[in-house]
């Protein structure tokens, strides 16, 4: 049996559009000129840049007592090691000094990665009505990881988004991963990647409704490119919408 999905389009003329109100938001001034600085020492470039974008934001102010310098110290522990497995490094150590250098704390930090982990696996899985689509088949095509390639989690997590929202834009919108793990060996060094997707079975488009008060039910209907029945496409939709616009008689349709 189709599953379908009921598709309103609400289309607004210049004078039903509500003026938005200006949202101002408080932000709070923070003088980093006069906060703690890092100091990262045996990292290589790439685990540099990923450490650094992990670590707070929010870092000790220059006089910062030392309750407040542990805490700082404690948090910077565990987003050190997050950023290292991020690239692959299980085994990494790292140790943080803090010291008051020119009447302000500096953090020291000695990294050492350790060995990377590689990968040894990759499982990628497709089952489900989707399987046949072309947007699936081309993201399939394009491996997730080479054997042998160090370890990245950001590829896994784009692939997986990838494969996500491509069941979205064609309406599997029942579409789960059954199965979706990185299983590291960190006494070997090795990663095997695991993610299965059952894409379910693709929405269709049930009944069309415009919401609108200018033209007539039978004249608006030749705008119509959408069908009742025809498999949801987000990309057709989008197309629809922006025909719609353009037609001349409406400022927005959502």
């Amino acid at each position: 049996m189709k599953k379908y999905i009921i598709t309103t389009l609400i289309i607004l003329t210049m004078s039903h559009l509500a003026l938005a109100k200006e949202i101002k938001k408080k932000s709070t001034k923070f003088d980093r000129k006069n906060t703690a600085k890092i100091q990262l020492i045996g990292a290589n470039k790439e685990l540099q840049e990923n450490i650094n974008a992990m670590l707070p934001s929010r870092k000790p102010a220059c006089n910062a007592d030392a309750e407040e310098i542990d805490n700082f110290q404690d948090t910077a522990e565990r987003y050190l090691i997050k950023a290292a497995k991020g690239l692959g490094y299980y085994n990494s150590k790292f140790t943080i000094h803090p010291q008051k250098v020119a009447n302000c704390w500096l953090f020291r930090i000695n990294v050492n990665a350790g060995a990377a982990t590689h990968i040894s696996k990759v499982d990628v899985k497709l089952i489900g009505e989707g399987k046949k689509e072309k947007l699936f088949k081309d993201i399939l095509a394009k491996p997730m990881y080479r054997l042998g390639e160090q370890l990245k989690q950001d590829k896994y997590t784009a692939y997986k988004t990838s494969l996500a929202n491509a069941a979205s834009s064609l309406g599997y919108f029942d579409a789960e991963f059954t199965e979706h793990q990185i299983t590291v060996n960190p006494y070997s060094n090795k990663a095997e990647i695991t993610l299965h997707m059952d894409t379910g079975e693709r929405y269709h488009y049930g009944k069309i409704t415009l919401k609108q008060n200018i033209l007539g039910e039978k004249y608006i209907q030749r705008f119509v490119q959408i069908k009742e029945g025809e498999p949801y496409d987000s990309s057709k939709l989008s197309e629809q919408q922006i025909y719609l616009q353009t037609a001349g008689y409406y400022s927005d349709v959502i």
